[in-house]
Protein backbone atom coordinates (compact mmCIF):
# COMPACT_ATOMS: atom_id res chain seq x y z
CA UNK A 1 0.00 0.00 0.00
CA UNK A 2 1.71 3.47 -1.29
CA UNK A 3 2.20 6.14 1.94
CA UNK A 4 0.16 9.00 -0.04
CA UNK A 5 1.43 11.72 2.68
CA UNK A 6 5.55 10.34 1.92
CA UNK A 7 4.76 10.51 -2.03
CA UNK A 8 3.01 13.49 -1.80
CA UNK A 9 5.84 15.15 -0.17
CA UNK A 10 8.19 13.25 -2.55
CA UNK A 11 6.15 14.56 -5.96
CA UNK A 12 6.15 18.07 -4.17
CA UNK A 13 10.10 18.21 -3.65
CA UNK A 14 10.81 16.95 -7.40
CA UNK A 15 8.14 19.20 -8.58
CA UNK A 16 10.24 22.08 -6.67
CA UNK A 17 13.50 20.97 -8.34
CA UNK A 18 12.08 20.93 -11.96
CA UNK A 19 10.60 24.05 -11.91
CA UNK A 20 14.15 25.67 -10.71
CA UNK A 21 16.12 23.66 -13.16
CA UNK A 22 13.07 25.46 -15.99
CA UNK A 23 14.27 28.49 -14.69
CA UNK A 24 11.76 29.93 -12.26
CA UNK A 25 11.64 31.15 -8.77
CA UNK A 26 9.79 28.47 -6.73
CA UNK A 27 7.72 30.08 -3.25
CA UNK A 28 6.62 27.38 -0.88
CA UNK A 29 3.64 27.70 1.52
CA UNK A 30 4.06 26.78 5.00
CA UNK A 31 0.88 27.12 5.65
CA UNK A 32 -1.63 23.79 5.30
CA UNK A 33 -4.65 25.71 5.16
CA UNK A 34 -3.71 27.69 1.76
CA UNK A 35 -5.39 25.45 -1.33
CA UNK A 36 -1.83 25.61 -3.30
CA UNK A 37 1.44 23.97 -2.60
CA UNK A 38 3.99 26.36 -4.31
CA UNK A 39 3.99 28.99 -6.20
CA UNK A 40 6.02 30.44 -8.82
CA UNK A 41 7.74 34.08 -10.73
CA UNK A 42 10.11 34.52 -12.98
CA UNK A 43 13.54 36.83 -13.39
CA UNK A 44 11.49 38.54 -16.38
CA UNK A 45 8.46 39.36 -14.19
CA UNK A 46 8.67 39.24 -10.67
CA UNK A 47 5.49 40.79 -9.87
CA UNK A 48 3.42 37.98 -11.68
CA UNK A 49 3.04 34.71 -9.41
CA UNK A 50 1.90 31.47 -10.62
CA UNK A 51 -0.33 28.99 -7.82
CA UNK A 52 0.46 25.34 -8.41
CA UNK A 53 -1.41 22.64 -6.53
CA UNK A 54 0.68 19.30 -7.21
CA UNK A 55 -0.83 15.85 -6.90
CA UNK A 56 1.36 12.61 -6.90
CA UNK A 57 0.88 9.23 -7.57
CA UNK A 58 3.00 6.07 -7.96
CA UNK A 59 0.21 3.86 -8.05
CA UNK A 60 -0.98 1.84 -11.67
CA UNK A 61 -5.21 1.16 -11.56
CA UNK A 62 -5.22 -3.01 -11.09
CA UNK A 63 -4.71 -4.20 -14.72
CA UNK A 64 -4.55 -1.09 -16.57
CA UNK A 65 -1.78 0.67 -18.21
CA UNK A 66 -2.92 4.38 -16.66
CA UNK A 67 -2.99 6.32 -13.67
CA UNK A 68 -5.93 7.49 -11.76
CA UNK A 69 -5.38 10.86 -9.73
CA UNK A 70 -7.83 13.04 -7.55
CA UNK A 71 -7.27 16.84 -8.34
CA UNK A 72 -9.37 17.54 -5.69
CA UNK A 73 -9.63 19.32 -2.07
CA UNK A 74 -11.92 17.54 0.79
CA UNK A 75 -11.89 13.97 1.90
CA UNK A 76 -14.10 10.95 1.24
CA UNK A 77 -17.57 12.12 -0.07
CA UNK A 78 -16.58 15.59 0.32
CA UNK A 79 -14.36 15.97 -2.57
CA UNK A 80 -14.30 19.36 -4.24
CA UNK A 81 -12.79 20.22 -7.77
CA UNK A 82 -10.34 23.20 -7.38
CA UNK A 83 -11.20 26.62 -8.93
CA UNK A 84 -9.23 29.49 -9.76
CA UNK A 85 -9.99 31.38 -6.31
CA UNK A 86 -7.37 28.20 -5.18
CA UNK A 87 -4.97 27.42 -7.62
CA UNK A 88 -3.78 28.49 -11.69
CA UNK A 89 -2.55 25.16 -12.08
CA UNK A 90 -2.68 21.33 -10.88
CA UNK A 91 0.56 19.82 -11.26
CA UNK A 92 0.14 15.50 -11.70
CA UNK A 93 3.79 13.91 -10.80
CA UNK A 94 3.88 10.24 -11.60
CA UNK A 95 6.60 7.65 -11.01
CA UNK A 96 6.50 4.46 -12.66
CA UNK A 97 7.14 2.47 -9.93
CA UNK A 98 8.45 -0.59 -12.03
CA UNK A 99 10.74 1.35 -14.31
CA UNK A 100 11.34 4.53 -12.17
CA UNK A 101 10.66 6.72 -15.19
CA UNK A 102 9.36 10.25 -14.23
CA UNK A 103 6.25 11.77 -16.00
CA UNK A 104 4.40 15.39 -15.07
CA UNK A 105 1.14 16.51 -16.37
CA UNK A 106 0.93 20.60 -16.19
CA UNK A 107 -2.86 20.97 -16.08
CA UNK A 108 -5.24 24.41 -16.22
CA UNK A 109 -7.82 24.68 -13.08
CA UNK A 110 -9.89 25.46 -15.57
CA UNK A 111 -9.81 22.22 -17.85
CA UNK A 112 -10.11 19.62 -14.54
CA UNK A 113 -14.15 18.47 -14.85
CA UNK A 114 -13.79 15.62 -12.72
CA UNK A 115 -13.01 14.84 -9.18
CA UNK A 116 -10.76 12.25 -10.54
CA UNK A 117 -8.56 11.92 -14.30
CA UNK A 118 -6.96 9.11 -15.40
CA UNK A 119 -4.03 9.64 -17.43
CA UNK A 120 -1.71 7.58 -19.57
CA UNK A 121 2.08 8.41 -19.50
CA UNK A 122 3.39 5.22 -21.49
CA UNK A 123 0.73 5.26 -24.37
CA UNK A 124 2.77 7.35 -27.27
CA UNK A 125 -0.52 7.95 -29.10
CA UNK A 126 -3.12 8.44 -26.38
CA UNK A 127 -5.53 10.98 -27.38
CA UNK A 128 -6.98 10.77 -23.97
CA UNK A 129 -8.39 14.27 -22.28
CA UNK A 130 -5.02 15.39 -20.32
CA UNK A 131 -2.52 13.72 -22.52
CA UNK A 132 -2.15 17.04 -24.05
CA UNK A 133 -0.69 18.47 -21.39
CA UNK A 134 1.92 15.96 -20.54
CA UNK A 135 5.38 17.65 -19.76
CA UNK A 136 3.34 20.65 -21.51
CA UNK A 137 5.84 23.25 -19.13
CA UNK A 138 5.42 25.93 -21.92
CA UNK A 139 2.03 26.57 -20.23
CA UNK A 140 3.78 28.27 -17.28
CA UNK A 141 6.60 29.90 -19.67
CA UNK A 142 3.68 31.33 -21.76
CA UNK A 143 2.38 32.96 -18.61
CA UNK A 144 5.65 34.74 -18.52
CA UNK A 145 6.41 35.78 -22.07
CA UNK A 146 9.47 33.59 -21.77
Amino acid sequence: MEDTNHFGTVAESRTHTKLVELGFIVLTSRNERLPWDRAITHFNNTKKFIRLQIKGTRSKDPNQDRFSLWPSKGKGDSKELYTEKDADFIIAHIEEATTGELFWYIIPVNKIKSTRIRLYPNLKTSKAGYEKYKDAWHLLERKFKI
